[in-house]
């Protein structure tokens, strides 16, 4: 993990590959309870790490420190599963920075800590969003990224036809057709997941 005093910060790009010092930001939701604030640092991290599909470096190496932060601290936010899942899928687009090698194996490793977050929250009572996150940020850390991707399709659905699927099966496929969905196409293990 870099350190959050090294200089390398100041030369990492983000979303709009343009320099964007993360470590800044990372260093105050260290040292901040206050949840305005951590909204705040959230607001400036979803604005500068991702861009239309666009990462860069400092979007890869500022995941594996949320994570550690939010176990240390502890505390819980949807933000985190967020930016893991979006700029995961981001960093599989061609047009994105690879990760350096010599950082790749330590990165696959660190954010796989997202896991311990997870479990270390699993006594709060989750809402439709945390969920959805949770159950994807794991899909994405183990590299599941059809997944991950159909998981967060699935939580645009309004939660009236998510809860009635098993009741009224007939009415959410008619929905569902109407919003492009094609069932026929999802795998036997992706419906399980419905």
């Amino acid at each position: 993990m870099l350190d959050l005093r090294d200089p390398f910060w100041k030369n990492l790009k983000g979303g709009y590959k343009q320099k964007f010092d993360a470590s800044i930001h990372l260093l105050e939701l260290e040292k901040t309870n206050n949840s305005k604030e951590i909204d705040q640092i959230f607001k400036i991290f979803w604005k500068e790490l991702y861009h239309q599909g666009d990462v860069g470096l400092a979007s890869y190496y500022t995941l594996p420190h949320l994570i550690r932060i939010a176990i240390n601290k502890p505390f819980n936010n949807w933000n985190i599963y967020g930016l893991i899942i979006i700029i995961e899928l981001a960093r599989q687009q061609e047009n994105n920075p690879k990760i350096p090698e010599n950082y790749l194996n330590e990165y696959e490793i660190e954010l796989k800590e997202v896991t311990k977050l997870i479990y270390q929250n699993q006594i709060e009572n989750w809402d439709d969003r945390y969920g959805t996150l949770a159950l994807s940020v794991v899909a994405v850390v183990n590299q599941k990224y059809e997944y991950a991707e159909l998981l967060m399709k699935l939580s645009h659905i309004e939660l009236k036809y998510i809860k009635s699927f098993t009741e009224n099966y007939d009415s959410v496929c008619e929905w569902m057709e109407k919003k492009d969905f094609v069932l026929n196409e999802l795998t036997e293990n992706q419906l399980k997941l419905l």
